[in-house]
């Protein structure tokens, strides 16, 4: 995030670029997908694409963002319960996958 002199906060332009595509993408993904209402249990496994260190609050919430605005999930107050499974590096196939269960 950045903040303009004002004191607005906004997505840096890259980071909005990537999520309108994944936005995008899950939508054609699962076209017809009702939002998640009630409280769920999420499990995200995750493939690092280089050896940088990462933010991991960050990711989280930009996941839950993500998550939020291609509306698979109503809020993500939702989220009672988080698995954060670390897969690893994979310099070729650097990927995430993630799982929603409702309670």
């Amino acid at each position: 995030m950045m903040i303009s002199r004002f004191g607005h906060h906004y997505p840096k332009k890259s980071f909005a670029i990537w999520r309108d595509q994944i936005v995008r993408e899950l939508h054609e993904l699962f076209p017809k997908a009702k939002a998640i209402d009630v409280d769920c249990v999420i499990t995200i496994q995750y493939w690092n694409g280089d050896k940088r260190r990462r933010d991991l609050p960050a990711m989280i919430d930009s996941i839950f963002h993500i998550m939020e605005k291609a509306e698979l999930i109503i809020d993500d107050s939702l989220v009672k319960k988080l698995h954060w499974l670390p897969q690893g590096y994979s310099k070729q196939n650097p990927k995430g996958t993630i799982f929603l269960e409702t309670m």
